[in-house]
């Protein structure tokens, strides 16, 4: 058993350097990062930057943050918040479904009178002529 244990510490000995050289003789490289794309946030997604290294061809992914100054399209919506009359303005906003974020703010016209005449009379030499309007 002696003699074995020897056999194994010369092979152990003699194996495990080769080994350690060899692994010692790779040559390992630092990844060197590229951005191929970046994202801008919105109030409903956030930032990213997509990164590939040249050495390796890995990708990364790093993502920021929420950006409540942008706002994504298909969530804005028109409200109307004063209806014009006929002789007042009325006004509507545009805000964010998403983070309810008053974009735009817009004045409407007001509409002004609408008159339709019910009934008339056609004046005369003697009567003037009448009309009945409703508005």
């Amino acid at each position: 058993m002696h003699r074995r244990w020897k056999r194994n510490s010369y092979i152990v000995q003699t194996v495990i350097p080769f080994i350690a050289n060899t692994e010692e003789s790779i040559t390992h490289y630092d990844h060197k990062w590229v951005i191929i794309e970046e994202t801008q946030g919105s109030c409903a997604e956030k930032s990213s930057v997509i990164y590939k290294c040249l050495n390796c061809g890995e990708m990364k992914i790093e993502y920021g943050n929420y950006n409540y100054q942008v706002h994504n399209e298909k969530y804005l919506t028109k409200k109307e918040t004063i209806t014009p009359g006929c002789e007042t303005a009325g006004t509507y906003i545009i805000y964010c479904k998403n983070c309810n974020s008053e974009i735009e703010k817009h004045s409407v016209s007001a509409t002004g009178h609408d008159y339709q005449i019910i009934s008339e009379t056609v004046g005369t030499c003697v009567e003037k002529s009448q009309h009945n309007i409703q508005m």
